[in-house]
């Protein structure tokens, strides 16, 4: 239903100063946001961390969480990937945590802001992430 950069192989993002105003938009890393057509989903800062760090995909508001309902694209079947420009926004570097919710599902999974997760490989300057997590 959705993909992230999550996996353990995967590189950090590289994170750079926003030029907003706010804390919690102070730096950005930016990565695509992929999901399923005809996906139902909501996609939200992990527990304790609201108050540090936004998300935004698309044009969506920068928020807390995103909620994707029956996402569809006329011009491609369901099931096929649609691709969003955006990313995190976080007060200072860190190991983010991101809450995925389709249906009665939850996941969730860490995503290294300017910096790694416990097992993650450092960001290189101009490095693509290698894999992805998925869920659905």
């Amino acid at each position: 239903m959705v993909a992230l950069p999550a996996s353990p192989r995967a590189r950090s993002l590289q994170a750079t100063e926003s030029g907003l105003a706010g804390t919690q938009t102070r730096l950005f890393a930016k990565t695509g946001l992929l999901v399923r057509a005809g996906a139902s989903l909501t996609i939200g800062i992990g527990p304790g961390f609201a108050d540090r760090a936004r998300i935004g995909w698309g044009v969506s508001p920068i928020a807390a969480e995103l909620t994707v309902t029956d996402c569809q694209d006329p011009a491609r079947p369901e099931g096929t990937w649609l691709a969003y420009a955006g990313g995190y926004y976080v007060d200072r570097p860190m190991c983010l945590p991101i809450l995925i919710t389709t249906g009665r599902r939850s996941a969730q999974v860490s995503i290294g802001v300017g910096t790694t997760c416990p097992g993650q490989q450092a960001v290189e300057t101009g490095d693509v992430p290698d894999s992805t997590a998925r869920t659905g």
